[in-house]
């Protein structure tokens, strides 16, 4: 009873820890800042440094993150300010958590970020105090980087003068109602100050240049923020929920304000937006619902889908809801405040059109005041600006005017667009938009005339009805999300010409059945995960990279071929497929050994000479495995490698009994398997070793 009661405990918990993860999956939204070029296909590229470090390659491979301790077994931790060349620019989230041998870390002044929980419970860790601050830094500046501030009972905190770093989360929860932050410091964390409730008022210097994303979340008594002229970039949930805001000086030199930025600022009642000002994002004002005066100039290129939703502060002629400033007061039209209008006409004066415009509307007729404004012109129910052919906003895609000359679909133009069936994109359409065609309920087809056309991040995301698409023969790349859950596209033809497929360029595509990947080098994280219906994948021969996850849930998949030509497979790529066996070529540069986990279909699998670890859940949930075969270079096999192979009879070592003994194995290597046979070169070994002890 008591063996029957610690199994279903395990279980449980089991069960526990996955249905956890996966709450955590779908809540996470980090791909709103996810890049919009992905220069360094390797993303996960990760190398050692001299002393044993693990680093791990930025995204367009201009600098390392130092992203755990890896092989260093030193106590005394020089991080170095390069590799290969390669700056260190990075400590990762959780770099050196736990590390309790650790006694002192020496910073690089090349570092510009430090993660949250970098060091937490690195018991032995000697920090440099000032005042109530923990710091690291180098012989040079031993104040350098600000990891926390203790403020249980201090009101005003102080940083050091040398400080140029505060770490992420660095005064979070504190009580503190004022901070002083000294010229020189260049980086503000992630959460540094995030429900800091207390803080009345921050200045921040103008040698600060990163602002990292909620930094002043939560800072519910925060009445005054100025900034100063470093920062280029507010980021996402910078100011989320400072309910008590009312001044925000912004910078002279501010490009872009990013997702909820200011969101529920229900105090803010001003805001004047710099002339440098490029982009407002999604929700960034919303729900602030104070504001009475909101002033904007021209040159903003992209005011994302609900960047002001619940703001009444608007110039309003007829059903259409403006912003602008003074002299120009309808420069850019924001929503429309009655979705039952047959016909929107806009202003001859208004020079943008917000994301979404359109969201809800239909209208029979929708243009500019005479078909001509000031720098605008529309035709065929399409807006086209004047300066570039740039096609901005329309209500239907099914017949995008020749007559306006269209170089390019901008963001959102034709976003949730309800008239569109069958677009046929113009041979002069050179660009494609992010989210020009997403949500478009209706959308059956696309046919691209030109042939040198880029398209944009998710340009049809979720588009539910597209069943066809001829894309353009000289397309180079299929990027982030373009075709995400796309429900009913199920096949489309992939130009010779394109060699990278994006980070869930087709996750979801539920009806996608075959795909043929003929140029393509590059298949990135998650592209064709929860492809559930996709039963044939044509590998090129010159592919080198499948990413993470790129194939992960794809329950129809049970074979392919890899060609020669690869390189590198991601962490659970082919997770819950059906594939039936897997050999990887010999020649495979690096695989990660996580690849085919919960492949309940797989029968045998071979990996090959080279691999020198199964990581932790390597084969979990293969449940028909029978076969496994495993390299002489093996030197580890992690904690629940083999879990749940219930149908594991052999594993052949391509080595000797000694050698086999010699690889280090976690605890419960191969839990909840049967009894299984190990056949090494020189003989033969019975699993499990107690036959009187069940494997569970």
């Amino acid at each position: 009873m008591k063996k029957t009661a610690i199994i279903i405990i395990i279980i449980l918990l089991i069960v526990l820890v996955s249905i956890v993860a996966g709450f955590a999956f779908f809540k996470d939204e980090s791909w709103r800042d996810y890049p919009r070029d992905t220069v360094n296909p390797y993303a996960d590229t990760m190398v050692y440094a001299e002393n044993g470090l693990e680093l791990t390659l930025s995204k367009d491979g201009s600098y390392y993150c130092v992203s755990d301790i890896g092989k260093c077994t030193d106590t005394d931790i020089v991080i170095p300010s390069h590799h290969g060349g390669i700056p260190i620019e990075e400590i990762g989230i959780t770099a050196f958590y736990t590390q309790s041998d650790i006694v002192t870390v020496s910073i690089p002044d090349t570092v510009r970020s430090i993660g949250d929980g970098a060091f937490t419970k690195c018991e032995k860790l000697r920090f440099n105090l000032y005042e109530n601050g923990s710091y690291l830094g180098n012989s040079e500046n031993p104040y350098a980087f600000l990891i926390r501030y203790d403020t249980p009972y201090v009101a005003d905190a102080v940083i050091h003068e040398n400080t140029t770093v505060l770490a992420d989360q660095a005064f979070e929860k504190s009580t503190l109602t004022s901070v002083s932050i000294p010229e020189g410091v260049t980086v503000i964390g992630k959460c540094a100050f995030r429900y800091c409730k207390s803080l009345k008022k921050v200045e921040i210097p103008a040698s600060v240049h990163t602002l990292g994303s909620s930094a002043f979340e939560g800072c519910s008594a925060l009445e005054e923020a100025i900034i100063g002229d470093g920062i280029t970039d507010i980021k996402s949930q910078t100011f989320y929920q400072c309910s008590s805001l009312k001044n925000i000086r912004f910078p002279d030199g501010l490009r872009n304000i990013g997702y909820e930025a200011f969101i529920n600022c229900r105090a803010l009642e001003v805001i004047d937006l710099p002339l440098s000002l490029e982009s407002i994002g999604e929700d960034a004002f919303a729900n602030c619902t104070s504001l009475k005066s909101i002033t904007l100039h021209r040159g903003i290129e992209t005011i994302f889908p609900d960047a002001f939703k619940n703001v009444s502060s608007f110039n309003q002629i007829d059903s259409v809801n403006y912003l602008g400033n003074e002299e120009e007061p309808y420069l850019y039209a924001i929503s429309v405040s009655d979705t039952d209008e047959n016909e929107i006409i806009l202003q001859k004066g208004t020079y943008g059109i917000a994301g979404n415009f359109l969201s809800g509307a239909s209208p029979e007729r929708f243009g500019i005041e005479g078909g001509e404004g000031d720098y605008l012109r529309s035709a065929g129910n399409c807006i086209v600006r004047k300066e570039d052919g740039k096609l901005i906003c329309g209500s239907s895609a099914d017949n995008i005017p020749s007559e306006l000359s269209v170089s390019s679909i901008g963001d959102y133009a034709f976003f949730a667009a309800a008239g569109s069936k069958h677009v046929t994109v113009p041979e002069s359409v050179t660009e494609i938009g992010e989210y020009a065609f997403s949500k478009s309920p209706s959308l059956e087809s696309v046919v691209f005339l030109g042939e040198d056309v880029k398209l944009g991040n998710r340009a049809f995301y979720r588009c539910k009805n597209l069943a066809s698409v001829i894309l353009p023969g000289g397309l180079k790349e299929i990027p982030i999300g373009c075709f995400s859950s796309c429900d009913n596209l199920s096949k489309i033809r992939i130009p010779e010409s394109v060699d990278f497929i994006g980070y869930m360029a087709f996750d979801s595509c539920d009806s996608l059945q075959e795909i043929e990947l003929k140029g393509v080098k590059v298949i990135e994280y998650m592209a064709f995960s929860g492809c559930k219906s996709l039963e044939k994948v044509e590998f090129s021969d010159s592919l080198e990279h499948i990413g993470n996850c790129a194939f992960s849930s794809c329950e129809a998949l049970r074979s392919f071929s890899l060609p020669k030509s690869i390189i590198h497979i991601g962490d659970q790529a082919f997770s819950g497929t059906s594939i039936e066996e897997f050999v990887p070529p010999d020649f495979v540069l690096d695989f990660t050994s996580t690849a085919f986990s919960n492949c309940g279909d797989l029968v045998a699998a071979k990996y090959p000479e080279g691999v020198t670890a199964l990581k932790t859940n390597s084969l979990k949930g293969c449940k028909s495995l029978k076969a496994l075969h495993l390299p002489s270079t093996l030197e580890s096999i992690s904690s629940c490698a083999l879990m749940y192979c219930s149908s594991l009879e052999r594993i052949y070592f391509n080595g000797t009994l000694e050698e086999w003994f010699a690889i280090e194995k976690g605890e419960r290597w191969y839990a909840m398997t049967p009894a299984f046979t190990l056949i090494c070169r020189d003989g033969k070994y019975q699993y499990p070793e107690n036959n009187d002890q069940p494997n569970y």
